[in-house]
């Protein structure tokens, strides 16, 4: 029996040169640091931006209150406006 190994035409095809391989990592490396930069870009803008949503949120609320209480005295008690 011959007991050399086997060697497949297709082994280079299912296993890239190792050039290839850091080349396409490298890639993948430099979107993923863009796209960490683009996250942390975000969230110091939504740091910052917090403070003003929350009072955005109190503005909002107070309207909502001040709006239930003229229907309700408009309407004589009375919130959904059914008599």
């Amino acid at each position: 029996m011959d007991k050399a190994p086997r060697v497949s035409m297709y082994a280079s095809v299912a296993h890239p040169p190792k050039k290839e391989s850091y080349t396409n990592l490298a890639r993948q490396l430099e979107k993923l640091q863009h796209n960490v930069n683009t996250l942390s870009n975000h969230v110091n803008t939504t740091t910052k931006q917090t403070p003003y949503i929350a009072r955005l949120g109190a503005v909002h609320g107070s309207i909502f209150m001040a709006a239930t209480r003229v229907l309700t005295e408009r309407n004589g008690g009375q919130v959904d406006g059914h008599m």
